[in-house]
């Protein structure tokens, strides 16, 4: 029995200070939104580093949570980041749905994908493919699973990667197996070294290869992307995988 209270009251006191860092988080990213571009800028490495710790599956009560990213998504168009904005805003309507942020996230997304030239009508598919109804009734893996692959429908995106790839390697860690093609290929890309525009520019959305392979423009972009492959496959000594791809060159 005590063993049991002990437990309640660690718990209850760990979703305290979980509920009161997230506060405190949230009110400084509305606290330095007005200041200078060199403040903001530097402000928004260490919410990042927030960002990442933050698990959708540590507290009922993660309201401070999803009013934390649409604050992060505001300082990222303030110092005209509009990529990470949009990342910012599909990470709270996946990881922390509230409905009723609904009308001030759609506000900020909106000016993002305008001011980062993205095409609205995908802009608005994913967006209706991460409704707070939808989101609610998924998993924490799986949500990370509808934020990444969401995320990929959307081009331009590669001036968020670190970011992005933070959020890869949380969810490689839970759910190793069975992730979507796209996903599975974003991490192969960045294990060659490709910069993050190739990466985000060669992502098969509607995969009819098992290898991974890209749509090329030219054949110059096709050798390029083949030295990548073979100089990953030569570090990693996978011979397999470089016979295949010398077979499809």
């Amino acid at each position: 029995m005590k063993s049991l209270l002990f437990c309640s009251l660690f718990f209850f006191v760990s979703l305290n200070l979980f509920s009161q860092k997230m506060k405190r988080e949230y009110n400084y990213l509305i606290h330095v939104q007005h200041q200078s571009r060199v403040v903001i800028s530097d402000n928004l490495r260490n919410a990042e580093l927030v960002a990442a710790k933050v698990s959708s599956t540590q507290t009922e009560e993660y309201g401070y949570a999803a009013k934390f990213y649409i604050a992060l998504a505001d300082n990222y168009l303030a110092v005209n980041e509009p990529e990470k904005a949009i990342f910012a805003i599909l990470r709270q309507r996946t990881l922390f749905p509230e409905f009723e942020l609904e009308a001030i996230s759609k506000e900020l997304y909106n000016k993002a994908i305008h001011d980062a030239k993205i095409l609205q009508t995908s802009a608005d598919t994913v967006w209706l493919a991460t409704t707070s109804q939808k989101m609610r009734n998924l998993d924490e893996t799986l949500r990370h699973t509808v934020l990444l692959r969401n995320t990929f429908k959307i081009a331009n995106l590669y001036k968020a990667d670190p970011e992005i790839y933070t959020f890869y390697q949380r969810l490689l860690k839970q759910n190793p197996a069975n992730l979507p093609y796209c996903i599975r290929q974003y991490g192969f890309y960045t294990a060659l070294e490709m910069t993050p525009k190739h990466k985000f520019k060669f992502i098969n959305r509607n995969p009819n290869n098992t290898l991974y392979i890209p749509t090329f423009e030219s054949k110059l972009e096709k050798m390029k992307f083949i030295r990548h492959v073979k100089r990953y496959c030569k570090q990693t000594n996978d011979l397999e995988l470089l016979n295949q791809y010398k077979a499809y060159q």
